[in-house]
């Protein structure tokens, strides 16, 4: 998943972005954007502690299933991370890009990426965002996400792997 993200018709308000592996130094960002775009959502309905968090964050999230999302420099100004979601389909766990960044195509082009990939493995993609996040839910509409199930605090997307004839 380390490579850049191109697109055909350039933009300019649209920021190139590219995707490097994490590292270590990374983390302690990874959680501060965790906290700043999650908390709400999560002292709404689950509860935040930031402690428990914290903790939770380094085990649901490790550094080595990170991805840096970056521009210009090595700096990230975001994190995308992914897993196996059965055999079928690749889970996307997390997304976050840095509210200084939003708005520029970035999210966009890293959720595209994420697909091609699925696509070329011929896997559906999954994520689950909170039933509070409008935003992202409106977002993952618009990229062709449709929700599939729904619980007391998530909507559960599933954007699926299209079979073409050869």
């Amino acid at each position: 998943m380390n490579r850049s993200i191109v697109h055909d018709t350039p933009n300019p308000l649209i920021v190139h972005a590219r995707t490097i592996p994490a590292c270590t130094e990374h983390l302690d960002y990874f959680f501060g954007l965790y906290r700043g775009l999650l908390s709400g959502y999560f002292r709404q309905t689950l509860g935040w502690d930031d402690t428990f968090r914290r903790a939770a964050f380094r085990l649901s999230y490790p550094i080595d299933r990170c991805i840096a999302i970056v521009v210009e420099s090595d700096d990230p100004c975001g994190v995308l991370v992914t897993q196996p979601h059965g055999d079928k389909a690749i889970e996307i766990a997390l997304l976050l890009i840095d509210p200084a960044f939003q708005c520029k195509g970035i999210g966009m082009q890293v959720l595209q990426q994420v697909c091609d990939v699925a696509s070329d493995s011929r896997l559906d993609v999954r994520l689950q965002t909170f039933r509070l996040n409008e935003r992202a839910s409106r977002f993952y509409r618009r990229h062709g996400f449709e929700i599939v199930d729904e619980d007391e605090n998530y909507l559960f997307f599933c954007k699926r792997y299209i079979k073409t004839s050869a």
